[in-house]
């Protein structure tokens, strides 16, 4: 299990590389004014489908449940919209690896944190 940690202040990013599976994450901090949050990239010469369910909190807190198959170099950006927080479970899966995320991100305004895990495992 690997540990996720970042502590960023606004307008930064900070990268998590998930090697050798072919995802990168990022922890975005309102970069060029742009909403917080985090993205999954597909690695070069990587493609694989991400599958998660999330929360964003709050009192009427709904679970997101969905897919996307990423291409290789594509970006999946997540951000939470009615709340700052957003947690909850995200697995990639390709044709050697399958990383399962269990993550936790907070917009605190001036800074941002993503916590949480990451399991690798190969096929």
């Amino acid at each position: 299990m690997i540990p996720i940690h970042e502590d960023i202040v606004s307008n930064r990013t900070a990268v998590d590389v998930f090697a050798p599976a072919g995802v990168t994450v990022s922890t975005d901090c309102h970069v060029g004014g742009q909403p917080a949050g985090f993205s999954f990239h597909a690695g070069a010469r990587s493609g694989g489908t991400l599958n998660w369910m999330f929360s964003l909190g709050g009192a009427r807190s709904t679970v997101n449940a969905n897919g996307a198959a990423l291409s290789e170099g594509a970006v999946l950006p997540i951000a939470p919209t009615t709340t700052n927080r957003l947690e909850g479970q995200f697995i990639w899966a390709e044709a050697k690896f399958v990383v399962t995320f269990t993550l936790h991100f907070l917009d605190l305004g001036g800074r941002c944190e993503l916590t949480g895990t990451a399991e690798v495992g190969a096929l």
